[in-house]
C-alpha cells in the first residue's frame, strides 16, 4: 500500500511537469511582456501616431497659407503633404489670386487638431478662424468678407513616407467651434 505522502508527492510532481509542458508549448523565444508594460507601449504608439497626424495637419495648413499669402500655385508646395482634387482647387485659387494681384496677409487662427485614429487612416478636426486674416490687392489693404470660425474635418492616409491629407471638408455650420 502506498502512503498518502508518496501519492501527494507524485501528484505534485505530475502537476509541475504538466505546468512546464503547457508553458513551453505556448512560449516563444521572446520573454512575454508583463501586463503593465503592454498598455503603455500601445498607448505610446497611439500617441506617436496621433502626434504624426497632427504634424501632417500642420504641414498642410502651412502649405495652404503660403499658397495664398505669396500667392503661389506651385504644386511642389503640397508634395508629400496632400493628394486629391482639393489640392488642385487650392492651386487654382492661388493662381487666380496671383493673376489679380490679390494675396492674403498674416495668418488665420487654427485650433489644435482633434485626432481620431481609424483602421484605414486618421481623421483630424480643426477649428479654422480666418476672421483676422487680412488681404490686399495690388498692395492696398482690402476688407475680406466677415467670417466666423468653422470646423474643418480632414482625412489622412499613411504611406511609406508618412501621413498625408487626402480630404478636407467643412463640418457643421459656421460658428460651430
Amino acid at each position: 500500500m502506498t502512503s498518502p505522502v508518496r501519492v501527494g508527492r507524485r501528484l505534485s510532481a505530475a502537476c509541475v511537469v504538466l505546468l512546464a509542458l503547457s508553458v513551453s508549448a505556448c512560449s516563444s523565444d521572446e520573454a512575454p511582456a508583463s501586463p503593465s508594460s503592454a498598455t503603455p507601449t500601445a498607448t505610446a504608439t497611439t500617441a506617436d501616431e496621433s502626434a504624426a497626424v497632427s504634424a501632417a495637419v500642420t504641414r498642410y495648413w502651412n502649405a495652404f497659407i503660403v499658397s495664398q499669402t505669396e500667392p503661389s500655385n506651385d504644386p511642389a508646395l503640397f508634395e508629400g503633404i496632400a493628394k486629391g482634387a482639393f489640392v488642385e482647387r487650392n492651386l487654382t485659387t492661388a493662381g487666380d489670386y496671383k493673376e489679380r494681384g490679390f494675396r492674403r496677409v498674416g495668418r488665420p487662427v487654427i485650433g489644435e487638431p482633434e485626432v481620431a485614429m481609424k483602421k484605414s487612416g486618421a481623421r483630424a478636426v480643426v477649428c479654422w478662424d480666418e476672421s483676422g486674416w487680412g488681404a490686399e490687392q495690388d498692395g492696398e489693404a482690402v476688407s475680406p468678407p466677415p467670417t466666423t470660425p468653422v470646423s474643418i474635418a480632414m482625412t489622412l492616409k499613411r504611406d511609406t513616407e508618412g501621413w498625408y491629407v487626402v480630404g478636407v471638408e467643412r463640418r457643421g455650420e459656421r460658428g460651430a467651434c
